[in-house]
């Protein structure tokens, strides 16, 4: 799994018809936007998170976990949003812990509220990011055989297997163009090392050498060309790295451990959310075309997790501290009281 937090990230494209999860429609320029944001919230009644959506900062549980009953306690976390004709679909998992001592998570999807379960109850399965082309409803995510975690695709539901469990891997995102299917992530590889890989309708293309840690958390696909935006190591620091067809750029230069979560195309502009810090100080900050802009001074630990533009407004989701944030070109709206532990995960902008 990610190895900070629950966080999952949301990708999408302004230019993209069908892209649902963050887009620009003529029709709806008029009109002012609709901001859906999702994450989770940590209730210590409960003790156990709770699913959230906003809209318009107006907070909504997705999924309310329930007290300890016979033996059981009930968490759930929302790792992505997508919004089409008028459908709000969600996708996280929810954790159950049985007797104290069993715990499970169950990849979900939700369709307006209405729970789905993914991945099998049994086992351990994660749903990572929503995609909703047409009439089909793509999840990326994946699920524990038992030895392994295996990259997972859902399609409507129906679950198809992207790697064969030899090797650990997951999924953290997918984007469907035309009748191509791509999904992103990372498999470990003999010596024990995560490789970045893309693959496209089930065919892997490996981003990093193997030599050291990669991962890809988002990608999206326009004009023929495939970016995909992660992290890949060197030392003991990450760097925020954008692919484009298979080369990498580095966003970050290495004295600073950063990851690059969140990736949106508008027109030949590229943005990407992410971060950078050293010692659980990091800044929220984007880059648009390469230049960075920071959102928070990096005195607390804090993200950018998710990212679009609409109208030619710069949308960025986050957190920092407990703290549930989103800017908007810029200036902040808390979403959170601080209280508990909040996050927001994704955002989308219709």
């Amino acid at each position: 799994m990610k190895k900070y937090s629950f966080k999952i990230i949301v990708v999408a494209v302004a230019l993209a018809l069908g892209a649902t999860s963050c887009k620009d429609d003529d029709d709806e320029t008029k009109a002012d936007p609709v901001v859906y944001v999702a994450g989770y919230e940590y209730n210590d009644n409960l003790s156990a998170y709770v699913a959230k959506l906003w809209k318009n900062g107006v907070a909504t549980n997705i999924a309310n976990s329930s007290s300890s009953t016979g033996g059981r306690s009930t968490g759930y976390v929302a790792n992505s949003i997508a919004v089409a004709n008028n459908d709000i679909y969600v996708t996280g998992y929810e954790k159950k812990v049985v007797e104290g001592v069993s715990v499970k998570y169950v990849a979900k999807l939700w369709k307006n509220g209405v729970a789905t379960t993914l991945s099998d109850t049994s086992k351990r399965g994660y749903g990572e990011q929503v995609f909703v082309s047409g009439s089909d409803v793509y999840v990326a995510g994946s699920e524990n055989n038992g030895s392994a975690y295996v990259a997972k695709l859902w399609k409507n539901g129906v679950a198809k297997n992207i790697t064969s469990g030899t090797n650990a891997a997951n999924l953290y995102t997918v984007f469907v163009s035309g009748s191509d299917v791509y999904v992103g992530g990372y498999e470990y590889n003999s010596a024990n090392k995560l490789v970045a890989k893309i693959w496209k309708n089930g065919v892997a293309t490996s981003l990093s050498d193997g030599s050291s840690d990669a991962t890809v958390y988002s990608m999206l696909v326009f004009g023929g060309n495939v970016y995909a935006v992660g992290y890949k190591s060197i030392g003991d620091n990450k760097i925020a790295t954008l692919w484009k067809n298979g080369v990498a750029s580095s966003l970050t230069d290495g004295n600073k451990e950063a990851s690059a979560n969140s990736i949106f195309l508008d027109g030949n502009d590229v943005y990407v959310a992410g971060y950078e810090g050293n010692n659980d100080k990091y800044a929220a900050k984007y880059w648009k075309n390469g230049v960075a802009v920071n959102l928070t001074d990096g005195t607390n630990y804090a993200q950018a997790t998710s990212i679009c533009v609409h109208n030619g407004d710069v949308y960025v989701g986050g957190y920092e501290k407990n703290i549930a944030k989103l800017w908007k070109n810029g200036v902040v709206t808390t979403l959170s009281d601080g209280q508990y532990d909040t996050q927001i995960t994704s955002l989308c902008v219709k």
